[in-house]
């Protein structure tokens, strides 16, 4: 039983270690490239990022009924990295603008 059992764990054991591993190889990369952020913000290098607000309209879309859907809008915050290709969007943060109701007419209370 236990000639059984021993290779199940040390095989666990090992899955482990190697994702440990991983997760610290991980987290030296993110400091790394967070150093590397810093280093080129205090540089006030432009070539190794940039921050873009987009902000779109997209019309033509159909509702769920299937019918026409009205116009919608809305801003976009995109990370932008210049690779080899070109720029690319590393991440981007949708939010669709929803218009403002206006607030409403309380009459002053009278006194």
């Amino acid at each position: 039983m236990l000639a059984r059992l021993l290779p199940a764990v040390l095989a666990l054991l090992m899955a482990n270690s190697s994702s440990a591993l991983a997760q610290d190889s991980d987290e030296a990369a993110i400091q790394n490239l967070q150093s590397k952020q810093a280093a080129a913000w205090n540089a006030h290098d432009p070539s190794a990022y940039a921050v873009a607000h987009v902000r779109w309209t997209m019309k033509g879309a159909l509702a769920p009924s299937g019918g026409a859907a009205p116009p919608q809008q809305g801003i976009q915050l995109q990370v932008l990295v210049r690779s080899q290709d070109g720029w690319r969007i590393a991440s981007l943060q949708n939010t669709n603008s929803i218009p403002e109701r206006p607030f409403p007419r309380v009459r002053p209370a009278t006194p």
